[in-house]
């Protein structure tokens, strides 16, 4: 049974306990809501704002996400591969670390102040992606689509040019020198 919710603000809420009742949500305010381990498979949300928000390892399989805003969000070890749909979304101020986006299409997404450490970015489209005052140090980029991204701000990244396209992308000494990493070069 299909059940939709619109222009809600919902505040401290705990999905741990309570299951997340709606298949699709339309442009409502989580605040404050505690969504751990939340079984979230195949819902929707389209145009929402996540504040202050725990969705650290939650289920998000087959989850559709487009136009979201994460404030201040913790959301570590989460699957983010396993969605259907993520597009067009803004993380601002989030602690994002442990997770993987692996092989999804995050075209013009924004990271803007967060923590994405050893956070899994394989096979990833993230052209025109922009990594503002970002903290990248042990993810992986590999066979990823970096073109025209933006990591002017962005600190402790290390992409190997040779296994991902960088094409048109930003990039600011001193941390562009991490780009020489993977060239098998000596530097005198």
């Amino acid at each position: 049974m299909k059940l939709e919710i619109f222009d809600h603000k919902i505040e401290n809420k705990d999905y741990t306990v309570n299951e997340f009742n709606y298949t699709e949500a339309y442009d409502c305010i989580f605040s404050n809501c505690n969504f751990m381990e939340a079984l979230l498979e195949n819902k929707k949300f389209f145009d929402c704002e996540f504040i202050q928000c725990n969705l650290s390892i939650v289920n998000l399989c087959n989850a559709s996400i487009r136009g979201c805003k994460f404030n201040n969000c913790k959301v570590m070890g989460a699957n983010w591969a396993s969605t259907s749909r993520f597009e067009d979304c803004i993380f601002s101020n989030c602690q994002l670390s442990s997770s993987t986006f692996m092989g999804q299409d995050l075209r013009n997404c924004k990271f803007k102040n967060s923590i994405l450490t050893d956070v899994d970015f394989s096979e990833c489209n993230l052209k025109k992606v922009i990594f503002e005052n970002c903290d990248l140090e042990g993810s992986t980029f590999r066979e990823t689509d970096l073109s025209e991204a933006d990591f002017t701000t962005a600190k402790k990244y290390e992409i190997n040019p040779k296994y991902n396209n960088i094409k048109g992308s930003k990039f600011s000494l001193p941390e562009a020198l991490s780009l020489l990493t993977g060239l098998d070069i000596k530097i005198v």
